[in-house]
């Protein structure tokens, strides 16, 4: 993507290493840490360079904590957009509070960053955080497990063999006269057929694990899928990783940081239990809902050209 303007990396000899991006127009406080050795960012983001002994403090996790949103969401939302939506611009961020004695907490809040990044990985990148489980056992793909059974053939339907690709939403598998028809979902034409009952299983649990996405004939047969003899071991991974709460852990996790920061700024129990009704209970206060990491974002409208150099000249562009 071509820059039209170098902006702050003009200064690039004076720059800070690390810098934090707040979400320009937003429903709430959501920032990120970069490196600015290597990215830039858009003018849809408000930079904030904390000073040199604090550049590793976690204020991405800080703006989080309850106390901090509801600060925003009462004195600093500005440029109102459509009820929810404002601007945070750097006055907003320059007029954020702070208290020196968050920095006793620095390494708490760090830990706690971690454990929050983590149960949103969980929640949002469910399929992809089991893949990652799943390849430590036993696996292979399809061509893999017919070459190790016997007398296995395979059909495929003749959409798939004319390459169409089909999205995966809930495999299953029904037998039909000897064969186990596998169907990636809902389409009747997405399915593909084996004369085995175990390798259609198996299929079934490693299509799963690509919820979403639009497959080939060539990209299933890439697929891991667990053998015969792992299936189970594969089933109790997936069903163990379901039985946690991760929507819950994040919630724990926030308390904690919302008691860090209350200490911070020595707000009692019952000063940090009516924040917290408030930002349940109040309809205006409700919809500061920061952007979690590793949500899907859905980009409509302009959003889907941001990355694009002449997203501008689309932007503006009349009729003659």
């Amino acid at each position: 993507m071509a820059m039209d303007d170098p902006s702050l990396w003009r200064f690039a000899d004076i720059l800070p290493e690390r810098g934090f991006a707040f979400h320009r127009i937003s429903t709430g406080l959501t920032c990120a840490s970069f490196d600015t050795n290597e990215s830039v960012m858009l003018n849809t983001a408000t930079l904030f360079f904390p000073q040199e002994s604090l550049a590793d403090f976690p204020f991405d996790i800080l703006v989080l904590s309850r106390p901090y949103k509801f600060y925003f969401g009462i004195t600093q939302r500005e440029g109102v957009l459509f009820r929810a939506r404002c601007n945070v611009y750097p006055r907003t961020v320059r007029r954020l509070p702070w208290s020196d004695a968050l920095v006793r907490h620095k390494g708490a809040l760090q830990q706690l960053r971690k454990e929050y990044l983590s149960a949103c990985r969980n929640l949002h990148r469910r399929e992809e955080v089991l893949a990652d489980k799943l390849k430590k056992g036993n696996h292979s793909t399809l061509p893999g497990l017919v070459m190790d059974a016997d007398d296995i053939e395979v059909s495929w339907s003749d959409e798939f063999a004319a390459r169409k690709s089909f999205r995966v939403a809930e495999p299953s598998a029904n037998e039909k006269d000897g064969w186990w028809v596998v169907h990636l979902g809902d389409d009747l034409f997405g399915w593909v057929a084996v004369n085995n009952e175990e390798i259609a299983a198996s299929m079934v649990e490693g299509l799963a694990l690509h919820k979403g996405l639009e497959l080939s004939r060539e990209d299933i047969l890439s697929v891991n899928l667990p053998t015969p003899g792992s299936l189970v071991d594969w089933q109790k991974v997936v069903a163990d990783f379901d039985s946690d709460n991760y929507q819950q852990s994040l919630d724990g996790t926030l308390d904690k940081v919302d008691a860090l920061v209350a200490d911070a700024f020595e707000l009692t129990d019952d000063d940090l239990a009516f924040i917290r009704g408030e930002m349940t209970n109040d309809p205006m206060l409700q919809r500061i809902r920061p952007n979690q990491p590793y949500s899907k974002r859905k980009l409509k409208g302009l959003r889907t050209g941001l990355e694009s150099s002449d997203r501008y000249d689309k932007a503006y562009k009349t009729r003659t």
